[in-house]
Order: structure tokens, then sequence, then C-alpha cells
């Protein structure tokens, strides 16, 4: 059985998948596919060595999307220049021509005018050309099947002189060797390939200011400690590495500046936290370095911030540590400052346990207070738990009941458990006095 070497020629980085669909497809038939994998044509230099490529081919197959190719300083693509050669040779040609070009994303696609007449007045010349056989394709699978398919009939229909193994090899296995190694070739050159990206991006990742220190503050959100806040000091590499692993995966904006903010302030996020401004500010400043994507409030990482996951390792647990500690000494005091709130608190209730009849909107008061409690995360969690159930059972208890009088129905407050309620707030009054005097 004869082989032939079959060339496939398109632009590379728009088509690497289909390249190999293409190629397996040959291999598929024992055929030898030949190209120029991951040594793209560029200059004339490189053109001569695809032309001596060609002068051994049996077959030529010719792949058009929508980019029209590296051009020479004729201006004509070298794409355009192996398909004219492969022509004035004779041989035999198999165009595979894009279905719908226009449905191909930007990436792949020609933007500029110039390159797009000339892509559109190649197609029509490869099209109409009498010695081409064409076919239309919309997806790699659809482009291999009919690779096979045309590639028979034109071997079929226009013999070539192919390769024959010499008697004393027909027995060996040197043409799949061989075949092997042009893959395993294929693979090492890949292989090189994303080595020169990831130094390109490597590059790119080390022009930002990783070192530089961003200083903010963080402010509290309890509208009764307004003015106190919290310093923050960290170099960028350190914001990266909060937050930039969360990034591998598409996230929402709203998420990273909440996870930031738990990073830098723990259980005390809900009520300390980088202002949005700020925030947004972080962000902005990663985007503009090609570091992040940012869409419909999404962010997610480029592949030049991947490689910077990879590239800046840096610790910032001392730095965290120490902010962890101030969060920790400015709500230490807090307690000191929350001794009339609760003197409030101790005075209405009383009043109304003396007389109920005298203190109006008590149901107000007791979801004032359950608030109150929720607000003050340093005091036992445990313990404030249970009273906000209390509380909550004190207004559950009132809501089912009906007192009539002179023709209105009111609520009644079980004075017992309010009186319960009276008692931890002294118990609280008595310990934010004895920390205020020492």
């Amino acid at each position: 059985m004869k082989r032939y070497q079959v060339f496939i020629s398109s632009t590379y980085t728009d088509l690497q998948l289909e390249r190999q669909a293409v190629l397996e497809s040959i291999l598929k038939l024992r055929h030898i596919p030949v190209g120029m994998e991951h040594f793209v044509s560029t200059n004339e230099e490189q053109f001569d060595y695809i032309k001596r490529l060609l002068d051994e081919t049996d077959y030529y197959i010719i792949i058009i999307a929508n980019r029209y190719g590296s051009q020479a300083d004729d201006g004509i693509s070298y794409t355009e220049k192996e398909f004219d050669y492969a022509v004035n040779l004779g041989i035999p040609v198999i165009a595979c021509i894009h279905s719908k070009p226009d449905s191909l994303p930007v990436n792949k696609s020609d933007i500029e005018l110039d390159a797009k007449w000339k892509l559109n007045k190649f197609r029509d010349k490869v099209m109409h050309h009498r010695m081409v056989s064409h076919f239309s394709w919309d997806n790699p699978s659809a482009l291999s099947e009919n690779v096979v398919i045309a590639l028979v009939n034109c071997i079929n229909d226009y013999p070539r002189p192919g390769w024959e193994r010499v008697a004393s090899y027909e027995n060996s296995d040197l043409l799949n060797q061989i075949n092997d190694l042009r893959i395993e070739n294929d693979r090492l050159k890949a292989l090189l390939e994303d080595e020169k990206q990831s130094e390109k991006y490597e590059q790119l990742i080390m022009q930002f200011p990783w070192n530089e220190i961003r200083t903010f503050m963080g402010y509290s959100k309890w509208d009764d400690y307004k003015n106190i806040s919290i310093p923050v000091s960290l170099t960028w590499s350190q914001i990266f590495s909060i937050f930039g692993p969360i990034l591998l995966v598409e996230s929402d904006i709203s998420l990273i500046h909440y996870a930031f903010n738990h990073a830098l302030f723990l259980d005390h996020a809900p009520y300390f936290c980088v202002p949005d401004v700020e925030f947004q500010r972080i962000v902005a400043e990663f985007f503009e370095y090609g570091i992040i994507d940012i869409a419909q409030d999404k962010i997610t990482l480029t592949k030049v911030g991947k490689q910077g996951l990879y590239t800046i390792r840096v610790s910032v647990d001392n730095e965290l540590n120490s902010i962890h500690a101030k969060v920790m000494e400015v709500f230490n005091n807090m307690p000191q400052k929350s001794h009339e709130e609760i003197s409030k608190y101790i005075r209405l209730l009383s009043d109304f346990n003396s007389n109920p009849e005298a203190i109006n909107y008590i149901g107000q008061t007791l979801l004032s207070l359950r608030v109150f409690l929720g607000n003050h995360p340093e005091w036992d969690k445990e313990q404030v738990e249970i009273v906000q159930n209390e509380i909550e059972d004190i207004l559950n208890e009132a809501s089912e009941s009906e007192r009539a009088e002179m023709g209105a129905f009111d609520p009644v407050f079980n004075l017992s458990k309010i009186m319960k309620l009276i008692d931890f707030l002294n118990a609280k009054l008595q310990e934010c006095q004895i920390k205020n005097n020492s």
C-alpha cells in the first residue's frame, strides 16, 4: 500500500484544534501528514523550507476560517503563498472552507478592514479554482469526517507517486515509528511553546508594583461607632495572595469583597469593612495591569493573573495577625461605651414591668434590644443567643394573646420573663462599669 505525503496549510493560532483533527484523520488513513506545527511561516527563510516540503508533497489540504494570516513584505499572507506554490506544482488541492466565519469569536477573526478584504478575495480564489475541490465545515468533528472522504476521493481521482516501502522493510513497522516520532516532535514543540508563553506572562506579571505598600482604613459599620477605624497596610503582593486563589473560578465582586473583609477582620467582618470605593480602586488596579478580567460584576483571573499565582508567593500572616490584634483591641473597649445604651433598656423595661399600662411600644423596645445584643460579638455568643431566643418567645406569646378591654384587643407580655431580661442587662452593665473603672 502506498503512503502519501499530505501537507496541512492554515493560519495557526486560531485553528490549532482543527489542524490536530485533520492530522489525526490523515494518520488513521496511514498517510504522512506534514505542516509547520508550532513553527509558523513568518519570513522568507522559513517559507523556503516550506517550499521544499511542498516539493515532496502528494496532496495539499488548506483550512480557511476567518483570518488571513501573517503577511510578507509584498502584502500577501504566507498561507496564500503556500496555496499558490502548491497549485503551480500541480498538487491536487482540498479546500476546507468554514461555513459560518462571522460566527467565530473576535480572537479568531480579522478585524482590520484590509485583512478582511484580502481574506474574502483569497477565499473566493480558492473556491473557484479549477484544480481545487472544496467542502464546508463548522466544527472540528465535521472537518475531520469530511477530510477523510475528500482525501480518499482525491487519491482515487488524482493518483500521485506517493511512497512505497522497499521490499526489505515490508515486514517492519518503520513507517509507524516515523509517525510516532512526528507526533512526539509535535508534542515537544507544543511544550516549548507553552514554556515560551509562560515566560511571556511572567515578564508581564513582573511589571506590576508588587512591593508597593497600599494603605487604607477599615471602618466600623455600627451606627454607634462611626468614628472607629482600623488602619491596614499591605503590599500589592499580599493583597493578591488573599483573594487571588478565589479567582481561579469566576466569582462575584461582592463575594471577593466579603472574602477580603473576612480575611482582614475575621468574625468582626460584619461590623468592619474596607469601604466599597477603596475596594473598587484595588480591583481597578489589578484590571489595569491585565491581571483580572471583569464582566457583568464577575471577576476572574487572566492567563497573566494565573501565572502570578505561581510567580508571586508571599506570606501575609504577620500583617494579618497585627490587624486582628487591632480589631480585638477595638472590640475589647466597646463594652465600656455601651453602658448608657444598656441603662436605657433597663429603664424602659423596668418602667413597663412596674406599670404595664404606662409604657407604649414595648414590642418595639424588645425588637431594638434584640438587635442591640447582636451588635456585640465580644459578649458570650451562647449567652446572647439564649437571651435573644427569650425575647423571641416573649414576642410570640404576646402575639398569640388577646385581652379584651372596652372592645379592644391588646397583647399580653410575660412580666416574669421581662424581669429575667432586666437581670441580664444589670449584669452586663456591672461588667461594663468594672471594665471602665479598671
